[in-house]
């Protein structure tokens, strides 16, 4: 499910891969909404809501919620970057590590708010899901051929953040790399 890319995959493959991301994002935007009032996985959420605080002069608050937003991109970058890496060193399955790394972050997270004395900062704690949400659809966005999204703002976001690592890359192929991932 995560070594073929593109055309080279099902329907029934794409499927699965949606199912399961998705099931994996409903629950980490639920986490972060309960605990916090905020939502990881739903930058139209986050869009709308920074919108609403800059319409009544609150841009402390929408502050909060444009850095979650800036957040999902970063993740969506910094997978850009992995994957990047991985298909130049030739490794079949730098998607899975690639979601690995996900799956690192969100049990760091989850320890973080453990182990914390007192609560911790809610975007804190929701930038940081949000950044894993953005390696997570950056990582599907690109198996799939652009396929297999969660929500229209978020792949937005998304591209985003594989632009950026694409723009910040050389010039001298189509396989541009940022001097900061290379």
């Amino acid at each position: 499910m995560l070594i073929q890319e593109g055309d080279k995959r099902t329907p029934a493959t794409d499927l699965m891969l949606a199912s399961i991301l998705a099931f994996v994002a409903g629950g980490v935007n639920s986490a972060g909404y309960l605990g916090y009032r905020y939502f990881s996985a739903n930058m139209t959420g986050n869009v709308s809501m920074a919108s609403d605080f800059l319409a009544v002069s609150r841009s402390d608050l929408a502050l909060g919620f444009l850095t979650i937003v800036v957040m999902f991109i970063l993740g969506a970058f910094i997978a850009s970057c992995l994957i990047e890496v991985g298909k130049r060193q030739l490794r079949r399955n730098i998607y899975a590590l690639t979601l690995i790394v996900e799956a690192a972050l969100l049990m760091l997270v989850g320890l973080f708010i453990t182990l914390s004395a007192r609560s911790p900062n809610g975007v804190l704690v929701v930038g940081l899901l949000s950044l894993t949400m953005g390696l997570q659809n950056a990582a599907s966005t690109r198996i799939s051929g652009s396929r297999v999204r969660t929500t229209h703002v978020s792949g937005v976001a998304t591209d985003i953040g594989v632009g950026i690592a694409m723009l910040l890359g050389n010039n001298s192929s189509s396989d541009r790399l940022p001097s900061c991932c290379a």
